[in-house]
């Protein structure tokens, strides 16, 4: 037990013990709280990251469906000269039987082709309303990456704080 009355040199050597002990929790303490700043960082970049990953996967994805329905207007065009052609070949074998059965194939040619011509104005309107979605996201993913950025900047101010008050406790 050490108390006022004792030997000052008793007393001097507790009173820097404590000191020490006192300055190496505040270390201890100063330190996990910036680890734990350090960590909240860490994860604010990973979502920085992840909506960054996001928007060069739909701005992808944008131009893979801009090529789909590019390729997709080609052909329906091509069909379309196709049924066109077909339409306007009216000639007929002399043979009655092969008159029929020409008739069938350019029926079956022609309904084949008008099925190919609908299908693929589907996926041309596909496309597009992929498109204004793809559009949408990387819109909403900008205002995203510009929030998350704000942040990130927070919080990196917060951990070189955190960071000069460690360095202050002797």
């Amino acid at each position: 037990y050490v108390s006022p009355e004792s030997p000052k040199r008793m007393l001097d050597g507790c009173t820097a013990w404590v000191q020490q002990r006192t300055v190496i929790l505040q270390k201890q303490i100063a330190q996990k709280i910036l680890d734990d700043g350090q960590r909240e960082l860490g994860r604010q970049q990973d979502k920085l990251n992840d909506l960054k990953r996001d928007k060069t996967r739909a701005e992808k994805g944008l131009v893979s469906t801009a090529q789909k329905s590019d390729k997709a207007a080609q052909d329906k065009a091509a069909a379309e000269k196709q049924l066109e052609q077909l339409n306007a070949d009216t000639s007929l074998p002399a043979d009655s039987a092969a008159a029929v059965k020409t008739e069938k194939d350019r029926l079956k040619q022609r309904n084949q082709l008008q099925d190919r011509i609908k299908r693929l104005g589907h996926t041309i309107d596909s496309a597009k309303n992929k498109t204004d979605n793809l559009n949408w996201t990387i819109k909403q993913n900008d205002q995203g990456q510009v929030t998350q950025q704000q942040v990130v900047d927070k919080q990196q101010a917060v951990v070189t704080d955190l960071q000069q008050k460690l360095q202050a406790i002797h």
